[in-house]
């Protein structure tokens, strides 16, 4: 595999499908993985150029399961869960450094991916859980949000490379445009008063209630910028294809394609590339 910057590769066994693994690349690297699956936990061995960052116990590091919390109504109750791991994985990934002196390139990424651990856990389950909740009961979970994102950079070039930070963008503009078609049909005058302040009577052109492209494109011109947006934009489209909704996917492509007429991004969605 050729690649000129650090990145990740998901691998994915044809004989066991239960066996999963993910390997962080270099420039120049060389990796030689062996496993045997009739082991327990597979066996599994990594050697070569770059096996430093790539040893099996930074598979200590585990994401949160939300589920247990599903009924919870208490944020700070959620909040603590989530910081509960966050130093768990902080403890695994200081003593993984020490004991295989991984790259400063897996380093800082780990580190990027470790700061958005937090944010990105909390967005995601709160949001599936306060969509319809009123704006007094809102309060105190926002209020968390709030102090979470205040610790970190929503748009942010640098963290594109980092788990966390894909998994809160993509839930970011996708639940904020939810947000938005929320406060469309409950005040449409208010809407319209907020994201086109300059001009009520254009937006009402641009967006009549139907239009979910448009609210998605709203979202990530607010919310993001460079590379980070044209990240947000790929993953967005990609998003709405899958869900089969196709009137969106133009909208958004015909706009993507004005503000990145250069994205790498382009040639993935032939052949609505023209």
């Amino acid at each position: 595999m050729d690649t000129n910057q650090p990145t990740y590769l998901f691998l994915q066994s044809v004989s066991n499908n239960a066996f999963h693994w993910c390997l962080f690349l270099s420039p120049g690297d060389e990796l030689f993985l062996s496993a045997d699956f009739s082991k327990k936990d597979n066996q599994v061995t990594v050697k070569g150029k770059g096996s430093n960052n790539n040893q099996p116990e930074i598979f200590a590091l585990t994401n949160m399961d939300m589920q247990p919390f599903n009924d919870e109504k208490n944020p700070d109750q959620v909040i603590a869960a989530i910081n509960k791991q966050y130093l768990l994985n902080k403890t695994i990934l200081t003593n993984y450094i020490k004991a295989n002196k991984p790259s400063a390139e897996f380093i800082k990424n780990a580190m990027v991916n470790l700061k958005y651990f937090a944010p990105a856990n909390y967005y995601e389950f709160s949001h599936n859980h306060t969509l319809f909740m009123s704006k007094q009961e809102l309060k105190p979970w926002l209020r968390i949000q709030d102090s979470l994102f205040a610790t970190v950079k929503l748009s942010n070039d640098e963290a594109l490379n980092a788990y966390n930070y894909n998994k809160l963008v993509d839930n970011f503009v996708m639940r904020e445009a939810e947000a938005a078609k929320m406060e469309y049909e409950a005040n449409p005058a208010e809407f319209y008063h907020r994201w086109f302040k300059a001009n009520p009577a254009k937006g009402k052109k641009e967006y009549n209630g139907t239009q979910t492209g448009v609210l998605n494109n709203m979202i990530i011109d607010k919310y993001f910028s460079g590379k980070a947006a044209e990240y947000a934009y790929g993953q967005t489209i990609k998003l709405k294809f899958v869900r089969a909704d196709y009137p969106a996917v133009v909208s958004m492509f015909n706009h993507f394609k004005k503000e990145f007429p250069a994205s790498v991004y382009l040639k993935g969605f032939s052949p609505y590339h023209r």
